[in-house]
């Protein structure tokens, strides 16, 4: 490359013969350097103009990533971390064609909007671009790989979900200013934000089981949407929390409204026969029923205008464990009536039927007790119509056959036995003759297909009409669920299922029932999850029948 000469320069030297020669050297040298200077500042505009400032390159690469909150499960178990996501990043001024930019740009990020990118690009008062968040590896590299001026990558933080749709609805997500919008992320927000890690109750080995057998017989009977709920007892910990079908917080921008509800606490349901036991230890507990009374259920019974009846009546009067074990309207209905309506709404207001659960989750629902202003309500009240009620809640309501008629409350976070809180309900006669009747009536009644795990479960069953816009109830449309705690001589833990809407039963021969549908998932699930619960796990035949009424 030639030195740098200024024409005008060389006129002048040659013009002036009395300027001595080691001047004329030092003029040439200074030329020189002037020269050198003019040639360095076109090469780094030209640098500029490809590359991009070197403020952008330095930002494109990894940055440290913000402190964020850990939430674990109780065993340590990462449920939700931070991690680093990308950013495609443009410099306004440094975009030389802002349309054919973004032309280029959308042919390698898919669903990139073009036209309203090279907008965004020329207007004046913006200085950088977010053109995508979110990239991937590939992504990133694909637009990079464009050459096109003015572009760079930067890494931002973001939060990471390990185990991807586990315990989805439970945990939540953020938007991708980490602001939380659902879940634990936003119930828990503030001890998320001001601890370095947070504990749950969760047991991700459960929760995995529950998961797996759940999404397993919701598929199989064709189901809408399902919901398990498993709580230790005593200490009223959440040991899993399930909702079918299950959502992946790392992808929920694409989640459809069914997959974002968390049925097990968000939903609320007639639930049918499942409250029948709770029925029972009422009328116990309020000394209008012995343990050793016997029902006429032959011909029915009537309250106002209804007749009450049962899908197969027995020809002779019944005890309580067979009502169980035949799952009888009218016997419940009985019970009921002589409860009466203004005791029957004190024991369901204190086994948390009207109230809403503070444990971490926003979804969770609150429970709102209609008035049983006539006897049907009574009456329909006792086989487990006429109160709505989630998931959570029918299992805290058996939390009472566990802690000898008291409720305990419930925690999403780590607790010993002592810090829990408990509310007296049923006398503890009262609780355990139903808990006793309820594991003698499994085997031979309508939750037989759940009988199959040797340490014995404590349970019933219920299959309710879904009530219509109309007021009226589908034939075809039910909610299936189970609910039991176990193990059935010396209870601890507590389980509830319901799946909503199935057209079948899981098993072949089954029908869309609680017998059917929800008593196998419990049955499979609890085998699954007593090796966890340190529970002996040796697998015995079921021995019933089937479905008498629902």
């Amino acid at each position: 490359m030639k030195p740098f000469r200024d024409p005008l320069l060389d006129e002048a030297l040659e013009a002036s013969p009395v300027v001595a020669a080691p001047a004329r050297g030092r003029i040439r040298i200074a030329a020189l350097v002037v020269a050198i200077v003019f040639a360095g500042l076109a090469l780094r505009a030209t640098q500029l103009a490809f590359a991009g400032a070197p403020e952008i390159a330095e930002r494109s690469a990894p940055a440290a990533t913000q402190a964020l909150g850990r939430v674990l499960d109780r065993n340590g178990t990462l449920l939700i971390g931070a991690g680093q996501g990308q950013v495609l990043v443009a410099r306004r001024e440094l975009v030389w064609d802002a349309p054919a930019t973004a032309r280029a740009l959308a042919e390698v990020l898919p669903g990139l909007d073009a036209e309203a990118l090279a907008a965004r690009l020329t207007e004046r008062e913006r200085g950088v671009v977010y053109v995508r968040r979110g990239l991937t590896q590939a992504q990133a590299q694909a637009a990079l790989d464009l050459g096109l001026a003015g572009l760079s990558v930067e890494a931002e933080p973001r939060r990471v979900y390990p185990n991807g749709a586990l315990a989805g609805q439970t945990l939540g997500y953020t938007d991708i200013d980490l602001d939380p919008l659902a879940g634990v992320e936003l119930g828990l927000a503030q001890a998320i934000a001001a601890q370095a890690e947070v504990r749950l109750s969760l047991d991700l080995r459960v929760q995995h089981a529950v998961e797996a057998e759940l999404a397993a017989g919701a598929e199989a009977a064709g189901a809408r949407s399902g919901a398990m709920v498993v709580l230790d007892g005593r200490s009223g910990e959440i040991l899993a929390l399930a909702s079918w079908p299950f959502l992946d917080p790392n992808r929920q921008g694409g989640a459809t409204e069914e997959e974002r509800r968390h049925h097990a606490v968000g939903a609320r349901y007639e639930l049918g026969s499942s409250v029948k036991p709770l029925t029972f230890a009422m009328a116990l507990d309020a000394g209008v029923l012995q343990a050793n009374e016997r029902f006429d259920t032959s011909g029915g019974v009537r309250v106002e205008d209804l007749l009450i009846t049962d899908s197969e009546p027995a020809a002779a009067p019944i005890g309580l464990e067979t009502a169980l074990a035949r799952s009888s309207n009218v016997a419940a209905a009985m019970a009921a009536l002589r409860v009466g309506g203004p005791l029957q709404t004190q024991y369901l207001q204190r086994l948390g039927f009207d109230e809403r659960f503070e444990i971490g989750l926003p979804e969770a629902a609150a429970h709102r007790l209609a008035a049983a202003s006539r006897a049907t309500d009574v009456a329909a009240r006792g086989y487990g119509y006429a109160v709505l009620m989630s998931p959570l809640a029918l299992a805290s309501a058996y939390t009472v056959f566990v802690n000898d008629g008291r409720r305990v409350s419930l925690s999403l976070r780590p607790r010993p036995e002592a810090e829990a809180e408990y509310t007296r309900v049923f006398s503890p006669e009262a609780a355990r003759i139903v808990r006793e009747a309820m594991a003698r009536a499994l085997p031979e009644g309508t939750g037989w297909r759940a009988a199959s795990a040797s340490f014995g479960l404590a349970g019933k069953t219920g299959t309710a009409r879904r009530l219509t816009a109309q007021g009226t109830y589908e034939e075809n449309r039910v909610v299936a669920s189970f609910a039991a705690v176990f193990p059935a001589a010396a209870p601890r833990f507590v389980m509830a299922v319901v799946v909503d809407e199935p057209v079948r039963g899981v098993e072949e021969g089954a029908g869309p029932t609680g017998g059917g549908v929800a008593a196998p998932i419990a049955g499979r699930a609890a085998l699954r999850i007593a090796p966890f619960l340190g529970l002996r796990t040796a697998q015995t035949a079921p021995v019933g029948t089937g479905e008498a009424s629902p």
